[in-house]
This record gives structure tokens, C-alpha cells and sequence, in this order.
């Protein structure tokens, strides 16, 4: 008996990629995403198969090619939806330290392909600038008030669908709506735009508005290839503070902290710091912020120099590390980086 076998064909129908300038690399593989349940329904219902890049660094979504859907294009006019949304959480506890990204905690980060200042880069290629946005975690909060303590509340959801709500005895409350926005209006004729979380421990969401992907698709020549989302995240700078520590028995006449690659880079002498161990130090400071790396391109010594003997002992430094970053008020972020003269060639973020 002849088994039967089937072949199926599919395309890819989007892509989006996380980069980061804080790797040589740029490939961004910290962040993970997953459709929220509507999107994942949504997804299933239209044969669409979400599906992470190897290495972790994005998504892909393929659709399956029959008769009806050859592109793209075919997918999204027989879909009946206005949005997909994923839901972003973090698995690198140190990503914040080192990314450019002020996010309190009762803040999500909301990313969406609608960015006015979304620009083409290659074919079908977009970039999304993040932090354009942020949610408020307390919105679900913010809701149920509003419905407790109006007489009467008019919603109108992102599909243009509209409930009317007469207070608490109206038996919808906030916790029992879909993820979405909401246009909220009571009787003092006052309107807000909500956002609902599905879970309210998200660090962040994409929202893919699916009439501009459409667009972006029906004004492309080259139908064969996806259009791709970028999404860069840039590192954080932070004021680098050398902390110079002589526990040798050579006593110098001056210290001098260069970066040797980019002159334009300097360092100012500030106040002696007082070790916890009683040593006077000398304290040396970047006049201007730094972009922490993972491995840095520039490279940063300490000049040793004795007058006397008119000479000088170049001793190699260590980088800011993600490890250790100190809030300044007023002022951003400092790294403070010890080095002790008697063993130089190891420097310890301290």
C-alpha cells in the first residue's frame, strides 16, 4: 500500500527583529515575546504560525500558501481583525541597566508599527523607535473607578464597537474586557483613551496595526519579500568614575585617565574619595556620559607619572561594566570603576 504524503508550502508574512547597540553584534536575544491569546486565536483561525528566530532575537509569522492566499496581501484582506499584539517580557535581568530606557515600575513599554517617525530602510524594511510610548499598569484601576463612580459610562473599543455602561450594576466591570484600547466617556462629557493589559506584569507590548501593514504591502513592488520590523534598543551612557587606589610601595607625582582611541573623550580630577578601607583615592570622572558595551571598541589607561625620573608607566583600565550603575541626581548615571595601582592590570567594578 502506497503511503500517502502531503507538501505544504508556506510564506512569510512578517517579520521583527530586536536590536541593541550594546553588542558588537546588535542582535538583541534578551527580550521575549508571545502573542496574547485574542492574537494567538486570531493567528490559528487565519492558518498563520507565529514562530521564533533561532537565537531568539525576533519573530517570524508564515501563513500557508493554497489557491486563495499566494501573498501577504492575500492574508490580511480576508482578515476580519484591526491589530495583532504581543506581549514583551525581559529575560536578562541586567537588560535595564545597561539600556536606554527610563521605565518606572508602574510603566509599560508600548511599541507599535503606527510611530509617525517610522522610516524605510531596505525594501520592505521598517524601523520602530521604542519609548515613544508607555502604559500605565494602573489603567485597569483607573477604569473600575471610573464605572463605580459614574452614573453613566460610554465605551468605544479599537474595533469601533460601543457599550454602554449604567455604574456598578451594569455587570461588566473592567477585569471582563478584551485587551484593547477604549475610548472612555461619561456624563461630564469628558473622553480618555485606556489601554488594558492582559496581564499587568508585561514589561512591554508591540502592536501591529494591520490596515498600515497593509498599506505598507500594497505599495511595495517586490511582493516576494516580507516586511520586516526593526526595533533597536540603544545603551545606556553613564558618567565613568575611576577610582585610583596606590596600595604599592612607588609613590607617583600625578595619575592621568586617557581613552587613547577618541580624544574627544576626557576625564576631570574631582574630590579624593575615602575607601571603606581608610585609603585616600583619587577620584577621576568622564566630562561626558559613555555608552556602556558589552566589549568596548575604545580603549582606556591610566599614566603613571613620576617627574623625577621624567617618565611615565601606561597601565591598561578596565570598562564600565552593566553590573554597577549608580543613579546621580540631576544628572543620569555614573559607573564606578576600582583600580589599585599595586596590581593595575586588574581593574574591579567596585
Amino acid at each position: 500500500m502506497t503511503g500517502l504524503h502531503f507538501q505544504y508550502h508556506f510564506g512569510e508574512f512578517l517579520g521583527v527583529v530586536f536590536t541593541h547597540s550594546y553588542y558588537m553584534d546588535m542582535k538583541c536575544k534578551d527580550l521575549q515575546i508571545v502573542p496574547t491569546a485574542e492574537t494567538a486565536n486570531l493567528l490559528r483561525n487565519y492558518q498563520l504560525i507565529f514562530k521564533e528566530n533561532i537565537g531568539g532575537d525576533g519573530f517570524k509569522i508564515a501563513f500557508l500558501k493554497n489557491e486563495e492566499t499566494q501573498s501577504s496581501l492575500n492574508v490580511l484582506n480576508k482578515m476580519n481583525a484591526k491589530v495583532l499584539r504581543f506581549k514583551i517580557s525581559v529575560k536578562n535581568k541586567s537588560f535595564q541597566n545597561f539600556t536606554d530606557i527610563a521605565l518606572s515600575w508602574d510603566k509599560i513599554l508600548f511599541i507599535t508599527n503606527k510611530n509617525e517617525k517610522s522610516k524605510s530602510k531596505n525594501a520592505g524594511e521598517y524601523e520602530l523607535l521604542e519609548e515613544k510610548q508607555q502604559l500605565n499598569r494602573l489603567d485597569i484601576y483607573r477604569l473600575n473607578q471610573t464605572i463605580r463612580t459614574n452614573k453613566e459610562v460610554k465605551l468605544k473599543d479599537d474595533k469601533g464597537k460601543i457599550t454602554l455602561l449604567s455604574g456598578p450594576q451594569a455587570g461588566l466591570t473592567a477585569s471582563t474586557l478584551s485587551q484593547g484600547r477604549y475610548e472612555i466617556e461619561t456624563d461630564k462629557n469628558k473622553t480618555e483613551l485606556y489601554y488594558l493589559s492582559e496581564a499587568i506584569d508585561d514589561w512591554g507590548v508591540l502592536e501591529i496595526d494591520l490596515e498600515l501593514l497593509k498599506n505598507q504591502y500594497s505599495q511595495r513592488k517586490e511582493a516576494e519579500k516580507a516586511i520586516e520590523y526593526k526595533i533597536p534598543f540603544q545603551s545606556r551612557t553613564t558618567y565613568w568614575n575611576y577610582i585610583i587606589a596606590n596600595y604599592g610601595d612607588t609613590v607617583y607625582d600625578d595619575y592621568i585617565v586617557e581613552c587613547e582611541t577618541d580624544k574627544k573623550i576626557t576625564f576631570l580630577r574631582t574630590e579624593d574619595y575615602l575607601h571603606s578601607s581608610g585609603k585616600a583615592c583619587h577620584s577621576y570622572i568622564s566630562s561626558t556620559p559613555i555608552p556602556i558595551r558589552q566589549k568596548h571598541k575604545d580603549a582606556f589607561v591610566l599614566k603613571l607619572v613620576k617627574k623625577g625620573k621624567n617618565n611615565i608607566k601606561n597601565i591598561r583600565l578596565s570598562v564600565a561594566s552593566d553590573k554597577e550603575i549608580i543613579p546621580v541626581k540631576g544628572k543620569g548615571y555614573k559607573s564606578v570603576i576600582f583600580v589599585n595601582v599595586y596590581s593595575p592590570q586588574i581593574g574591579e567594578n567596585q
